[in-house]
């Protein structure tokens, strides 16, 4: 998998949301869409209460940076963002 840093424009935001794991661990996520200056728009999943907890004032139109996010090709391109990817 590769990582990359990026920044780009809120355009969507999911509400922070609980998952069941494979594990059977549960996880917390929040789903993300931005827009960069070329105006194409990715969505980023960001992983952790930690994470998600930091970033929980973002709103619509504010500007996101991402340093290590995952780069993932499940069905469709994607990042992934989580404390643990650095």
């Amino acid at each position: 998998m590769k990582n990359i840093d990026c920044c780009g424009i809120v355009v969507q935001l999911g509400e922070k949301e609980s998952i069941n794991l494979k594990s059977g661990q549960q996880k917390v996520r929040k789903y993300v869409q931005i827009l960069d200056d070329t105006m194409h728009s990715i969505s980023l999943t960001m992983w952790g209460d930690d994470l998600c907890d930091k970033n929980e004032h973002l709103k619509v139109g504010d500007v996101i940076a991402i340093k290590s996010a995952r780069v993932s090709e499940f069905g469709g391109k994607s990042l992934n963002a989580a404390s643990d990817h650095a």
